[in-house]
């Protein structure tokens, strides 16, 4: 059995705009949040609606369930004016940052990196954020930021090939020539059809968020 790295405890989060077709951002693009509050990251999510078609006498003769939500939260701890204004909330003037809005503009890409190495983080290409600032004499000045993870809508499709270790991605013009479909399908409804080795699909791109592996643990 595979050893366990666990992906609690000290976390990173860095911050950035969502790129074009909701591409996440480089790494020199990315704009670290600095020291979070203890135990205050982390990603919930709802279950969607449930939807139920009931004949006479209560039998259920149709059923679908709704994607469900999932949200970051994290919590600053003593933000620097310049977090505020880099994340679009007010503005420096005579050496004081004024503040003019609790919702941060635009789509957001967040990345959360755990402190060990070979751990899971998250990668969120879209979001939208809003602000809530605290002071305290428990935990000082305190941003809290709550980001509703929004799924891609501009992610290219993907050409899938099946093969003797099953699917891949590939790029071959000679693959593309022989896709079988025209309009992008779901991986999960691929996986449900009757497929051979050699035959190529276009599957949609678009996601939620991913999980990437560490290769270095946080200092």
């Amino acid at each position: 059995m595979d050893k366990v790295i666990m992906s609690w405890g000290k976390c990173k989060v860095a911050i950035g705009d969502t790129g074009e077709k909701d591409a996440f951002p480089e790494d020199k693009d990315l704009i670290d949040l600095g020291y979070t509050v203890d135990k205050s990251t982390e990603v919930t999510s709802d279950d969607g609606d449930s939807l139920q078609a009931k004949a006479s006498g209560g039998e259920v003769v149709g059923e679908d369930q709704a994607e469900g939500t999932q949200q970051l939260s994290t919590q600053l701890l003593e933000p620097s004016n310049a977090i505020f204004v880099a994340l679009g909330l007010g503005f420096m003037l005579n050496n004081e940052l004024r503040v003019q809005t609790h919702i941060i503009p635009g789509d957001k890409a967040i990345r959360v990196t755990p402190k060990n190495k070979g751990a899971i983080g998250i990668k969120i290409p879209v979001s939208r954020i809003s602000a809530k600032y605290s002071t305290s004499e428990e935990n000082g000045n305190v941003l809290e930021l709550t980001c509703k993870i929004i799924k891609t809508t501009g992610v290219d499709p993907i050409y899938m090939k099946k093969g003797a270790d099953g699917w891949a991605v590939t790029t071959e013009q000679t693959d593309i020539a022989a896709v079988k479909n025209m309009k992008p399908m779901s991986f999960r409804d691929l996986a449900e059809m009757e497929t051979t080795s050699g035959d190529v699909y276009l599957i949609d791109g678009n996601y939620f968020y991913s999980r990437f592996t560490t290769t270095s643990s946080l200092p």
